[in-house]
């Protein structure tokens, strides 16, 4: 985890790692123990989750160090509360689930965002018949439509780190994936300018695609907890939630794709830390992080 994405929040809850350093600094030699240093803590307290309203009223306050801080902000139960609280309980808890089993199957912790494609489709055939005449077919191409035409990606300095997705059964559950969909999991994506990584991401995909046209596609990007980072993903088509079974039919998928409401909050989370500890934007991720 970058350690801009925390420098803001976690010293607008109050945290006192650089006090405690300084102070060990200034102490003479001889007095300086050779423990090493304790954790700095952090804290949301009630009065923060009040003056939030909503659902936020009713969460636990948090208190500890900045992994836990870390992992509190990205529970799957904590986001389903706030942003699928109109969903039926089974539902929720469902999603929820797989979520967290993703978390631990990456052992890691984050916004898992998700994005499907569609098989490429063959051309079109057209078939032309006059009275009295022999019918005549033409099969026409496939043609790809883009509105801006992108410099190629190799002329900017970005990178994208791929590996095999360790949850792939729990993803396929959570997108309602068949077993013949390809899967691609992205761990990170950085880039040297703005839109250097989103083009670089769709050079990876066209990729992947060539390699089975006749199969549907799911990307899989983890954010970290920034607005800033999740922003970019929901511009890029990006869905947050899951494709799962409701109600008493399960053979019919609900598509729930909270990634608008689930932005919308964090944004306030963000703001009201800063309104409450600091007057800079708590605007995190640089823009050369994706």
């Amino acid at each position: 985890m970058p350690s801009t994405v925390w420098s803001s929040i976690v010293s607008r809850l109050g945290g006192n790692k650089r006090a405690a350093e300084e102070e060990e600094d200034a102490r003479p030699a001889k007095s300086r123990k050779t423990k090493e240093p304790s954790k700095a803590s952090y804290a949301v307290t009630p009065r923060q989750l009040v003056m939030l309203g909503g659902f936020w009223e009713g969460v636990p306050p948090f208190n500890g160090d900045e992994d836990r801080l870390y992992r509190w902000l990205a529970e799957p139960a904590l986001w389903a509360r706030l942003v699928m609280n109109d969903l039926e309980p089974r539902v929720q808890q469902r999603i929820v689930q797989l979520h967290a089993g993703i978390h631990d199957g990456l052992d890691a912790s984050g916004f898992v965002c998700w994005r499907t494609l569609p098989p490429l489709q063959p051309g079109v055939r057209v078939s032309l018949r006059a009275y009295g005449l022999k019918g005549t077919s033409v099969d026409l191409p496939r043609v790809t439509i883009k509105q801006l035409q992108f410099l190629p990606s190799s002329r900017f300095a970005a990178a994208i780190v791929e590996t095999p997705f360790p949850a792939e059964r729990l993803l396929r559950s959570l997108v309602n994936a068949g077993k013949d969909d390809e899967l691609l999991y992205i761990d990170a994506i950085v880039a040297d300018r703005y839109g250097a990584a989103y083009r670089l991401l769709c050079d990876l995909v066209a990729e992947r695609r060539a390699l089975h046209p006749e199969r549907r596609l799911v990307v899989v990007l983890m954010s970290v907890v920034s607005s800033d980072c999740l922003s970019r993903y929901a511009r890029w088509g990006f869905s947050y939630g899951g494709l799962v079974g409701s109600g008493s039919d399960d053979k019919v998928p609900l598509l729930v794709d909270r990634i608008d409401r689930l932005l919308h909050e964090l944004k306030r989370f963000e703001a009201s830390i800063a309104k409450a500890h600091a007057p800079s934007p708590c605007s995190v991720v640089d823009d050369t992080m994706h």
